[in-house]
């Protein structure tokens, strides 16, 4: 998994739809032989142009800067889905990741399920102010720096803080997930189950 402690990414202003689970990466696409690949279909209803054969549309901003880390700005909604569709989070995160996309930027801490996942995986997610957020709509398409460490979005001309979950700051900045947080402590892992014993024995 990347790091993230000093990041420059590209602005991608994505707030003017409500993303929802199935909008981000449609059903037909969620199940994958591996965790790669999901990026090709991504945002599939804006990336591709309607009818046959598949044309990428030529507008699409994302691939505008394919190889730059980017930065979206979402609305709080990004991520929610339907019950009844019974998509996972995971496949969408992945592709998210997957395209570059390294921070998400609301006004408001997004689905709680999406959040979770999101940052076990490597993605970081910031709330920021509307005011703060605004600003950042108008430097769209521009590079910031995003200082983990330190908690601040630096613009050209101002900065902007942000708060983050100590837990996933550590996560981000060491490159780790759940699986490599677990396995520092693989040494009393193995003592306690060597001495574990069940109510049979």
């Amino acid at each position: 998994m990347k790091t993230i402690n000093q990041l420059t990414g590209r602005i991608v202003d994505f707030s003017d739809y409500p993303w929802h689970l199935k909008d981000i990466l449609p059903s037909a696409f969620e199940k994958q032989l591996s965790t790669s690949g999901y990026s090709e279909f991504l945002f599939f209803r804006e990336k591709f142009a309607p009818g046959l054969p598949r044309r990428v549309n030529p507008d699409f901003v994302l691939d505008k800067y394919l190889t730059d880390d980017k930065i979206l700005l979402v609305q709080p909604s990004f991520g929610h889905w339907d019950p009844e569709l019974d998509l996972e989070p995971l496949a969408s995160i992945l592709g998210l990741i997957d395209y570059n996309i390294r921070v998400i930027i609301s006004t408001d801490i997004l689905i709680q399920d999406y959040y979770q996942v999101a940052l076990q995986k490597g993605l970081l997610l910031v709330t920021v102010t509307e005011n703060d957020f605004k600003t950042l709509q108008v430097n769209a398409e521009n590079n910031i720096e995003i200082d983990l460490p330190n908690e601040l979005i630096r613009l050209e001309d101002q900065t902007i803080t942000f708060e983050v979950d100590p837990g996933a700051k550590d996560f981000l900045s060491q490159g780790q997930d759940l699986i490599d947080y677990t396995m520092q402590y693989k040494e009393a892992l193995k003592r306690y189950e060597a001495n574990y014993r069940t109510f049979d024995d």
